[in-house]
């Protein structure tokens, strides 16, 4: 990866282009030539003190046994201008008054309580040299020494996104086709940095048309960024294509993701070709194109940076620099970090991480509980309210992140799975655990948690229960038990439970299970109850009652999540106890069939 960065840094020249902007949008630029103030500033001696203005040259013998009265003063305010003849100010509060008279104790010198013209800048003083970078700082005394606008660097990048399987943002994609993305993050970062991006239209797996989009972008911007097409495939055609109209300086790089990266040269000009996946495509942009082009003038994008604990092990490939997105939060006065999935093409990593950790390639990787630093997404101050959940994933979860967002909370949700959410909790790895079971005696049944925790050490936080069983259009003891249709349903908790329900009450024998709904597919499962397509199936009460048919329950499954004794002393947890608690989120429970009579109940697990 150093080595490419250098390719790109020694291999091709700054753009000498410039113009010019708000000096309001110029912080993090860089200036082309120095910035000179366009007058005196202040323009006219002004007072620095209410008071008045006088001669000093009348108060050289004031003192406390000799006061002297004011003459021909005059009252003037901060910051206004003084009156021609004066030369000081006596502050109001060092003045008094006697008889009618205004008298002071105090000696007065010249100028005193004056700041004098142009003594903070005179006009066409040099304000910044070129080559500055300018801060935040820096711009309301650019305003006040009367900078509208300021020179700058300017770069203009053509994004070419190739694949006859991409469509644009906006249309929902057909089977084999793939919304275009890559070029839309390019984009939208490169031009926070101050970049002008231009993005052609979508190029298909065609060599001429790519050439031709290349050719034209090339000629019309300063750096050209081809997204996809970069691998072996037999549709590939960038790295061809490049070595035909140009040259091919790098095709293939030491970093995960990323590796197929080109970098290539045609008429002088950097050419940067973009995997295909957008993890890797990211991780390009982010290592690659942002240092080039804040190497070429533009603003500095650089992430913040924390020490953090690792919960689990990081395993890398050796001889490869390795990015790795990570959930990162604060547990017990320490930062965390846990690892997401690096699977290609994963863009939800992306969502859920607020950081990640580059894992140079001379190291194989770090074990559990190694601290080591990371890179934030974000900015330190968001990990105070971050919320870690860790376990299985129930759609409930994205409902509770919408509500305890409004508390200025931000949910991170790991899909671990019911055991890895517990043995993250059990590490400290996670703030609650969410899990569910059947049954109707609580968490405490699960017989694996007394394995890793002591008694009354876990709190469960009820969150609503589902009762599951047999759907009739007669009750089951009225029904003939010769030939009974079971439709197989969508139910995707305790199948096999249910399966096992249903073969135990009737003979297998007497049992037609539908699998091929090819001669019910215009009904859902209830429907083809109704219209006597079908004897039996499996659904939930609420569904039952909705299409009023008989309901023999068989099972109860119960959500809850799980809680470390002392979760009252974090104010996230506690928000989150509120968000389940909330109106609307009961209501969300309650419309999508859920019991919600225990909903935000706490037990303590025995």
């Amino acid at each position: 990866m150093d080595d490419a960065r250098n390719i790109l840094k020694v291999g091709f020249s700054p753009p000498e282009k410039s113009g010019a902007i708000p000096v309001t949008e110029s912080a993090g630029r860089f200036t082309i030539k120095p910035l000179y103030a366009s007058f005196n500033v202040p323009n006219t001696d002004v007072a620095t003190m209410d008071g008045y203005a006088v001669c000093a040259e009348d108060f050289v013998y004031a003192s406390d046994r000799n006061p002297v009265r004011l003459r021909d003063e005059t009252w003037i305010n901060t910051g206004n201008s003084i009156p021609t003849d004066y030369n000081a100010v006596i502050a109001v509060e060092d003045v008094y008054s006697d008889n009618g008279s205004l008298f002071t104790r105090k000696s007065v010198l010249q100028w005193q309580n004056i700041k004098r013209k142009g003594s903070e800048i005179k006009k066409e003083r040099m304000i910044l040299p070129s080559g500055h970078l300018i801060r935040k700082y820096d711009i309301a005394p650019l305003v006040t020494y009367g900078i509208s606008k300021v020179d700058v660097p300017q770069i203009s990048v053509g994004l070419i996104p190739t694949g006859s399987e991409l469509v644009s943002s906006g249309m929902i994609p057909g089977p084999g086709q793939v919304i275009e993305s890559n070029t839309v993050m390019a984009d939208a970062w490169l031009s926070e940095i101050g970049v002008t991006c231009r993005r052609y239209p979508i190029t298909g797996d065609h060599p001429e048309s790519i050439r031709s989009a290349i050719n034209e972008a090339v000629f019309e911007n300063d750096l050209v960024i081809i997204s996809a097409g970069t691998s072996a495939g037999s549709r590939d055609y960038t790295a061809r294509i490049l070595a035909e109209t140009g040259e091919i300086l790098v095709h293939g790089i030491a970093m995960i993701p990323g590796k197929p990266t080109i970098i290539g040269r045609v008429s002088g000009k950097p050419v940067i070709g973009l995997p295909g996946s957008p993890q890797a495509a990211q991780t390009v942009l982010r290592e690659l194109v942002i240092p080039l082009c804040t190497e070429w003038g533009m603003r500095s994008d650089d992430d913040e940076q924390c020490t953090v604990r690792l919960t689990q092990a990081i395993t890398s490939e050796a001889g490869f620099d390795e990015f790795v997105p990570l959930i990162i939060g604060s547990l017990n006065n320490e930062i965390i970090a846990s690892p997401l999935s690096r699977a290609p093409g994963m863009q939800r990593s992306s969502i859920s991480a607020n950081g990640y950790i580059h894992i140079p390639k001379h190291i194989e990787g770090y074990p559990a509980g190694s601290v080591v630093a990371i890179n934030l997404t974000g900015k330190r101050s968001e990990i105070e309210h971050s919320l870690i959940i860790s376990g299985q994933y129930h759609p409930y979860l994205d409902w509770l992140s919408n509500n305890i967002s409004s508390k200025h909370i931000s949910l991170y949700f790991r899909d671990s799975g019911i055991l890895g959410g517990i043995l993250s909790l059990r590490k400290n790895a996670c703030h609650a655990t969410p899990l569910s079971f059947s049954g109707s005696t609580g968490a405490a049944q699960i017989p694996y948690l007394a394995e890793y925790f002591d008694m009354g050490e876990l709190a469960s936080l009820h969150i609503a229960q589902m009762h599951y069983g047999i759907l009739s259009r007669d009750p089951l003891e009225t029904m003939e038990q010769n030939n009974i249709r079971f439709i197989e349903g969508t139910v995707k908790v305790g199948t096999e439970t249910f399966l096992h329900h249903i073969h135990t009450r009737f003979d297998a024998h007497n049992l037609i299970t539908i699998s091929n709904k090819e001669s019910i597919c215009s009904y859902n499962n209830p429907e083809a109850l109704q219209n006597n397509l079908a004897d039996i199936c499996i659904a939930d009460q609420a569904t039952a009652d909705a299409y009023k048919l008989c309901f023999t329950p068989l099972e109860t499954e119960r959500y809850e999540i799980l809680l470390v004794n002392g979760y009252s002393e974090d104010c996230r947890i506690e928000s989150l106890i509120e968000s389940v608690r909330m109106s609307s989120f009961i209501d969300q429970l309650s419309n999508t069939g859920f019991d919600t009579s225990r909903t935000g109940i706490i037990t303590e697990i025995q």
